[in-house]
């Protein structure tokens, strides 16, 4: 099982890189047969049917070069290929190469230095952590958006279909309520803290703490600690740390994981990521 598990974690980057290569090779694709050399803001890239798209990884990821994010996709239809072929660098040497340059949101400067092909921005964080996706003068430079929405020309969402298998029949949980607060975002805070006066929530977070076992977030194995401890609970309070259109955090797949039912505080575009008889079941 174990095996199973760490297979499956890493084949997502792989998944991820897999499905946003294909995407974005195809729509450069169409860009190059649509767009005129006449366009003010994008030059018609010469494309030939068997050449290779290369993507220009422009941005450094928190003042290194995107290396995490290199990678060649083969011409064909199997698994690991593309119906075009692909390569991300992040090498500027290649820059006369490239058929488009990706940005990524949260290192957003500087800049490519030209528009004569496409801009990608690419990020998977919300609105509220990346404060460029606000503004409305720096969005409107780029061409193509790859994120976690499911509006966006590339969507990446962070939920995946939960397994609904509960490793504790819901019966034979101990535990009524739990949450695990330990982000300091007011609204969900101070609900909690309204919660707490009326029923009995098991709090292990760092906000309104009640409840030993579980502060240190950032540990490494902070996560398998908190699922861990839902798998006894019967309910857990899942309020998302910020309520932006299609953020849906992970905090929803450790309850779900767990046999927990979730109580949710959440865009009301969750119902949107949510399979079949899932849909209008949280509250």
């Amino acid at each position: 099982m174990l095996v199973k598990q760490h297979a499956k974690r890493l084949s997502l980057p792989i998944f991820l890189f897999v499905a946003f290569s294909t995407i974005i090779g195809i729509t450069l694709l169409l860009l190059s047969l649509f767009f005129s050399d006449t366009s003010p803001n994008l030059t018609r890239v010469p494309y030939a049917t068997d050449e290779k798209i290369l993507l220009l990884f422009w941005s450094n990821l928190w003042g290194l070069p995107a290396k995490k994010s290199e990678g060649f996709l083969e011409k064909g239809i199997g698994k690991g290929q593309c119906p075009v072929a692909c390569e991300v660098t992040s090498n500027r040497d290649r820059i006369k190469q490239a058929h488009a340059f990706i940005v990524h949101a949260r290192d957003p400067y500087p800049l490519p230095p030209n528009k004569d092909i496409p801009w990608i921005l690419t990020t998977l964080e919300n609105p509220v952590y990346t404060p460029v996706l606000k503004n409305p003068e720096y969005m409107s430079q780029f061409h193509l958006l790859r994120s976690y929405r499911l509006d966006s020309d590339f969507p990446t969402p962070l939920f995946k279909k939960p397994n609904l298998n509960p490793p504790v029949p819901f019966k034979n949980k101990t535990g009524r309520i739990i949450a695990a607060f330990s982000n300091c975002e007011p609204v969900r805070t101070e609900y909690l803290r309204q919660l707490l006066r009326y029923i009995p929530v098991d709090s292990y977070g760092a906000r309104l703490h009640n409840k030993a076992g579980l502060v240190q977030r950032y540990k490494s194995d902070f996560k398998n600690m908190k699922s861990k401890l839902q798998k006894t609970y019967k309910f857990s309070i899942t309020f998302f740390n910020q309520d932006c259109n299609y953020f849906v955090d992970d905090q929803i797949l450790h309850a779900l994981y767990a046999g927990s039912v979730p109580i949710v505080m959440s865009t009301d575009k969750i119902y949107e990521f949510l399979p079949g008889n899932l849909k209008k079941r949280y509250h």
